[in-house]
């Protein structure tokens, strides 16, 4: 049932984008005359949504060989470089953010699945810098300490309601995002990376006002 259920989500998340590519490629092919304005402001909405379904289905992707977790390859990660390459990523996606990075000189390593850590830490990223402050700041800050990893990224936005910060980890749930749509599985594999690694994610008021997403890993999850 729960395969069923998760499979019709995102047949119907999917078909949304899909339906407004389709409606831009009949509107262009009707119209071979149409205006430059009109033309690129169908190409960038086809842009958009075509952006939109590979994020996605490279986030189910993630989800699917998370949920087949014996099978997932370890290995020794650097989780200090790692943050600083997703934070690098994200400033360079979001150039009027102001991104900070409070992490340790020295490197901390941990054993997991390097690529399912870094789709954790992007979707992490992305959904801070989706639901912050226009032009605001976002803050990452990582730390060890007897076995456990602490992440932690705060942004300045509006924050989320307590009643509804457990919810927004399930799939398919969406905030309020601004008129800035994402796939609504985001804070979904955050959470299941975490829990994979022997930790696992929740939501708090950040002392900026905005959201606090607390990840906590084991550095030898087993």
């Amino acid at each position: 049932d729960a395969t069923r259920r998760f499979a019709g989500d995102a047949g119907h998340e999917l078909r949304t984008p899909m339906t407004s590519l389709r409606a831009n490629i009949g509107t262009m092919r009707r119209n071979p005359d149409i205006d430059a304005a009109d033309y690129e402001a169908a190409l960038e909405q086809m842009d958009l949504d075509s952006a939109r379904m590979m994020r996605m289905l490279g986030t189910l992707q993630t989800l699917a060989r998370g949920d087949a977790a014996a099978a997932l390859p370890k290995q020794r990660v650097e989780l200090t470089g790692l943050v600083g390459s997703a934070v690098g990523a994200a400033r360079s996606r979001h150039p009027d953010i102001t991104w900070k990075l409070d992490s340790p000189a020295a490197e901390i390593e941990m054993s997991g699945w390097a690529d399912g850590l870094m789709s954790m830490l992007d979707n992490l990223l992305e959904n801070a810098a989706r639901h912050g402050s226009s032009g605001g700041e976002v803050t990452t800050s990582l730390g060890a300490s007897q076995g456990r990893i602490e992440l932690v990224v705060d942004d300045d936005g509006p924050g989320i309601e307590p009643g509804r910060r457990e919810q927004l980890f399930e799939r398919f749930e969406r905030g309020d995002s601004g008129g800035r749509e994402g796939t609504g599985l985001g804070l979904s594999l955050v959470r299941q990376q975490a829990r994979l690694h022997g930790g696992d994610a929740v939501a708090e008021e950040s002392p900026a006002g905005g959201a606090r997403f607390r990840v906590t890993l084991s550095a030898d999850p087993g």
